[in-house]
C-alpha cells in the first residue's frame, strides 16, 4: 500500500453542548475541531488514503446523496455506538453541512479519538465543489 499524508486544518466552531440538540443553545462551547474541505478529501482519496467515513446523517438522508464506503451512525446515536468507530484509523465525520458532524467530531475528541476530522461543508459542499451531479439539499 501506499503512504498518503493527510493535512490537518484547524478552525475554531461553535455549536451547542447537547450532542443532539441540534442547535445553538445558551451554553455554548468554542472548540478547536480539526477539519477537511471536500476538495482535500476528494485529492487524499485518489492518491489511496483510505479513512473511515463516518457518515452521522439520518437514514433518510442517505438516500438523497451519499459517498461510497461510508459507515452509517446517525448522530442521536453517537454516544452508545461510538466503539464501532476505529480509534487507529484516520476518521472522517460527515453530515448535511458540516454541523452535525463537528458536533460528532468533538464528542470522538472527547473520547480519546485522535485521528479524527470533520469535513467541512458537508455532503453539500462536496454537491458543490467535488461531484456536482450530485444535488445539494
Amino acid at each position: 500500500g501506499r503512504v498518503v499524508e493527510s493535512s490537518y486544518t484547524v478552525v475554531k466552531t461553535t455549536f451547542g453542548c447537547g450532542i443532539g440538540d441540534g442547535f445553538i443553545g445558551d451554553n455554548q462551547l468554542m472548540s478547536t475541531i480539526p477539519e477537511v474541505l471536500p476538495t482535500d478529501l476528494n485529492a487524499e482519496l485518489k492518491l489511496g488514503a483510505t479513512p473511515f467515513l463516518l457518515d452521522v446523517r439520518e437514514q433518510d438522508e442517505l438516500e438523497v446523496i451519499v459517498l461510497t464506503g461510508i459507515h452509517h451512525i446517525p448522530l442521536g446515536q453517537i454516544e452508545t455506538r461510538f466503539d464501532e468507530v476505529p480509534k487507529d484509523q484516520d476518521v472522517v465525520v460527515i453530515c448535511r453541512s458540516g454541523g452535525r458532524s463537528a458536533r460528532a467530531t468533538e464528542f470522538l475528541l472527547s473520547k480519546g479519538y485522535t485521528r479524527v476530522r470533520n469535513m467541512a461543508t458537508g455532503m453539500n459542499g462536496w454537491a458543490t465543489t467535488v461531484d456536482t451531479s450530485m444535488s445539494p439539499y
